[in-house]
């Protein structure tokens, strides 16, 4: 069902989505070709914003620190775990694995590092800062209008 709550989060974590796989696009090593990675982490943010935290506030569910913990770290992990399975793929279209069950198994490995090389200042800082104002404006929205 579309409501205005729902919708000002998905733009919201979708923009905050973007605004720090930009940021952290910087840490890249040099002649990293990235050009999918910010689109992917804001539509990744898009869907995490309409099925999370706009269903949690249009329910009721959760003041906005409940809200901003559930849009940052869903928006993270999930991150984590989709660039985690890609480089999976990548490496075993280059037959760095022995079998699919090994490419399976690294996944969770893979996302990890991938989590852990996030963990600078300024990406954090904006993933959080922007997933605390999407969230203290989606339920700014809910009470005024739903």
């Amino acid at each position: 069902m579309w409501t205005i709550g729902r919708l000002a989060a998905a733009l919201g974590l979708g923009g905050t989505g973007f605004l720090a796989a930009f940021l952290h696009m910087a840490t890249f090593e040099e002649g990293t070709a990235a050009p999918y990675f910010a689109p992917v982490v804001a539509a990744i943010g898009l869907a995490i914003g309409w099925k999370s935290v706009g269903m949690a506030a249009d329910k009721g569910h959760g003041g906005v620190l409940s809200l901003t913990v559930r849009g940052a770290v869903g928006l993270w992990v999930c991150a984590a775990i989709a660039f985690g399975m890609e480089e999976a793929f990548m490496r075993s279209i280059r037959m760095q694995y022995d079998g699919p069950f090994e490419a399976l198994t690294s996944v969770p490995f893979l996302a990890w590092e991938l989590f852990l090389t996030t963990l600078t200042p300024l990406p954090v800082a904006a993933l959080w800062g922007g997933a605390f104002l999407t969230a203290a404006v989606c339920a700014g929205i809910v009470r005024r209008y739903g």
